[in-house]
């Protein structure tokens, strides 16, 4: 029994529900796949959640390898996003701090998430891009600083533009 709120580790790295699995022992890995096109992956040391339709746990690695399907996706342009963000920060002073990553792998011996494929995080009125594409969260929502990174303030006008930007990324 823990209280809500108490975030100590234990064996919970992570949990999900509404996904059908195969496991192969064998080969040492596990697919798992959404019943319901998404389904909630929670990282409750991390205080993330994210919104992905499938994840391999690579026992080898002690990985879960998430990934979320591109499907027909589009945007008109570049300033008009279609795809909303499947990252979300549950940590009560980030005021839900949020980013798309279309694929992700959460290190179980650590519990680190490192979402690819992210363009961009809005923080205020700005947009911040990693020069990596690549967010790193750590345990408690601690994001890793990005380096050279570019900031378009604000991200509809893009009147300003700042680059080779070292970030600490807090809340949003």
């Amino acid at each position: 029994y823990k209280e809500e709120g108490d975030l100590t580790e234990d064996a919970l790295s992570f949990k999900t529900e509404n996904v059908r699995g195969d496991l192969d022992f064998k080969e040492r890995k596990g697919l798992f796949v959404s019943n319901k096109g998404e389904s909630v992956v929670e990282f409750p040391v991390n205080q993330y959640i994210c919104k992905i339709d499938q994840f391999t746990w690579m026992m080898g690695e002690n990985e879960l390898v998430l990934e979320k399907n591109k499907g027909d996706e589009s945007k008109a342009n570049s300033d008009m996003d279609l795809v909303g963000p499947n990252f979300y920060s549950i940590h009560p002073k980030q005021d839900s701090l949020q980013f798309e990553s279309s694929k992700a792998v959460f290190d179980l011996r650590d519990n680190t998430i490192y979402a690819y494929e992210a363009e961009f995080i809005e923080i205020a009125d700005a947009r911040i891009y990693p020069d990596s594409a690549t967010i790193i969260i750590r345990k408690k929502a601690r994001m890793e600083p990005f380096e050279n990174a570019v900031i378009v303030a604000n991200y509809i006008t893009k009147y300003h533009t700042i680059t080779n930007v070292k970030a600490q990324v807090t809340a949003r």
